[in-house]
């Protein structure tokens, strides 16, 4: 085990969610354990209706371009595909990713809901989302929906040093979406888990993983 703080950690939620989600709060205890920096910024900005997936964004690279050392990010479904795409734009800037059932091609899954559901969406302008990080339904304005067209969630060219946790029983994000990853980036490592789309089941065999994928 090293206390040397050789990297920035920083944990992106999910959609809807928080940083006091379960596995944020988790792994940040882990890390900090072990004398590590942890940033988990939260993305809702109190401001969860005009969320959008280009806001998220520009909101972590100013942390990743403020960091004093080389990042290693874990990013949890939503925060999954966020860290990927800035794990293309920053280079080795972002030294490893840790994925938690990245949510890769989520313009296709948002597109393939229900269509009489989302022309609603559209006509109204807004459309009540259950928030699991305040429990309680919050307006997300169809902007949000819009805005993920906007970016390439699939065809990712980098190949980085990276470990994804994906549950077999995911029904959310489709598991063949990290085997495809995998596909195209040599340097990742996917472990399939028994496990739905919170993978929440066993977060300290999880964390023996990541330990020793950190190098700590």
């Amino acid at each position: 085990m090293t206390n040397i703080t050789r990297y920035t950690y920083i944990y992106l939620h999910g959609f809807a969610s928080s940083p006091n989600s379960s596995k944020a709060q988790y792994f940040k205890q882990q890390l900090e354990q072990h004398k590590q920096n942890v940033i988990i910024p939260d993305l809702n900005m109190n401001d969860f209706t005009n969320l959008t997936l280009s806001r998220q964004l520009e909101q972590v690279s100013k942390i990743v371009e403020s960091a004093h050392h080389p990042v290693i990010m874990f990013g949890s479904s939503m925060g999954g595909l966020t860290a990927t795409i800035l794990a293309e734009k920053y280079g080795t800037n972002i030294a490893k990713l840790i994925l938690l059932a990245p949510a890769f091609r989520m313009s296709e899954l948002w597109a393939a809901g229900n269509e009489a559901d989302l022309e609603q969406w559209q006509l109204n302008g807004k459309h009540a989302i259950m928030h699991y990080g305040y429990d309680k339904k919050i307006n997300l304005d169809y902007a949000f929906y819009l805005d993920l067209f906007n970016h390439n969630d699939k065809n990712f060219s980098r190949e980085c040093p990276s470990l994804i946790f994906h549950g077999i029983h995911d029904d959310v994000v489709p598991i063949e979406y990290s085997r495809e990853y995998t596909q195209s980036n040599l340097l990742a490592k996917l472990i399939e888990l028994d496990d739905d789309h919170s993978l929440g089941k066993d977060l300290p065999s999880m964390w023996t993983t990541i330990k020793k994928f950190c190098e700590l």
